[in-house]
């Protein structure tokens, strides 16, 4: 069943030509003068579905870089409008446990707190995580307080036992391994 099928015949004639990859993108913009109020809703309901269907894709996927991360990882968050943080749980052999937003911020910011990740990660007996935030300016540059959060979160780590193998700043059409960048993990 196409997406489209689900919303009124005027939004279907609208959207006849429109690519579902198209539609399913947030930045993708819906005139609110043209559909409806519920084709609205719908569409909202629709692209949150397929949100957590994406994030729940990766289960099982073995991380064996950084490279192979930042492109699981592009192809989900590239497109948010927020500045969203997420957590990768990992099993002993790298394979993904689960993928969980843990923080939706503004544009610019997103206030996340090294307890709420580790408690994901206790929740879900992790051997180890790995973080993930997007920039949606698209500038992958890390900041201050990026630099500032993964010191902190790795000694979180080193505390609990839980290692963090990266921090990914996803940008758009590039992204940044911490771990590739930096010599925090030494």
């Amino acid at each position: 069943m196409k997406i489209v099928s689900l919303l009124s015949s005027k939004a279907r004639e609208i959207f006849k030509e429109v690519s579902v990859t198209e539609l399913l993108n947030p930045n993708f913009i819906i005139d609110n003068q043209i559909l409806t109020k519920r084709d609205i809703e719908k569409l909202s309901i629709i692209r949150e579905a397929y949100e957590l269907y994406a994030l729940d894709s990766l289960k099982n996927v073995q991380i064996g870089s950084s490279r192979q991360m930042m492109y699981h990882l592009e192809k989900i968050m590239c497109h948010y409008k927020e500045e969203v943080l997420v957590v990768l749980l990992l099993n002993t052999k790298n394979e993904i446990i689960k993928m969980e937003q843990i923080f939706k911020g503004t544009v610019n910011s997103s206030n996340a707190h090294p307890r709420e990740i580790f408690r994901k990660a206790v929740q879900y007996e992790t051997a180890r995580i790995a973080i993930a935030h997007n920039h949606p300016s698209g500038d992958s540059e890390p900041s201050e307080a990026d630099i500032y959060f993964t010191k902190r979160m790795i000694a979180c780590g080193e505390l609990m036992g839980i290692e963090l193998l990266d921090h990914i700043i996803v940008g758009k059409g590039q992204s940044v391994s911490l771990r590739e960048i930096t010599n925090f993990w030494s």
